[in-house]
């Protein structure tokens, strides 16, 4: 699997989501017609994205903060509510995930479907008010694997299902992270983007993590002192 690392540095705009939104998936997964769950009619969207924010022990309260509230400022982007609303299906579904070591995983915000300002607002809204539940070991693998049963089991069909797992530390627990992104490749996830995230400007914090990063996902970035419109590249 090709691994590409893209240093970024400064305040990104939201073109990088909206290059992910607009684009054209390499891969396309079709889900059954029926919720797994419900029995009901799935909704078809345009993207499936899982967020995965890591809230171990290593990730202090200005990164935490990072990460929150700034997926937050990103779903009330006018150009982010833009690139939704113009996709094909013209919607995408998302949740959002706390992790930390392998036996802590938690939905804080539950699958959601975003197809206009009104509903991305109370998408943000509900990431901003979301505790921070514990904190642990950094098992970015388990992560994984808990995400990935929720595409089947939600409301929702997409051609494209997309992982984003943001973290600060070492991998020190739980399955090993190459393992777990090859499972969900081939359970049918199309994307995993590792999104290491550091207040440190002079980056002393990535190179120890960049090796969980780099072998786990299909495209790893590395970002510091960012507009977390970014974190929401699904390309």
């Amino acid at each position: 699997m090709r691994m590409e690392i893209d240093k970024i540095m400064g305040k990104i705009s939201t073109t990088a989501l909206l290059k992910g939104i607009l684009g054209t998936a390499s891969t396309a997964l079709t889900l059954g017609l029926l919720s797994s769950s419900q029995g009901m009619a799935a909704t078809m969207t345009d993207v499936e994205l899982s967020l995965l924010v890591d809230v171990s022990g290593s990730v202090n309260n200005s990164e935490f903060n990072l990460q929150r509230n700034g997926y937050a400022d990103a779903f009330r982007s006018s150009s982010v509510i833009d690139g939704i609303t113009n996709g094909n299906e013209g919607q995408i579904a998302a949740n959002l995930i706390y992790w930390s070591d392998s036996n802590r995983q938690a939905e804080a915000v539950e699958w959601s479907s975003i197809d206009d300002a009104a509903s991305a607002n109370d998408f943000a809204d509900a990431i901003a008010t979301a505790p921070r539940p514990f904190g642990g070991a950094t098992a970015p693998g388990s992560a994984i694997d808990f995400s990935v049963p929720g595409f089947d089991a939600n409301e929702f069909n997409s051609t494209r299902e997309v992982i984003d797992v943001s973290g600060d530390g070492v991998e020190n627990q739980g399955v090993d992270a190459p393992t777990a992104r090859d499972n969900a490749l081939e359970a049918g996830i199309d994307t995993l983007n590792g999104l290491v995230i550091s207040d440190d400007p002079e980056f002393s914090a990535i190179t120890k993590t960049m090796s969980w990063a780099a072998a786990m996902l299909s495209s790893p970035r590395w970002i510091t002192s960012i507009n977390l419109a970014m974190l929401l590249k699904i390309s």
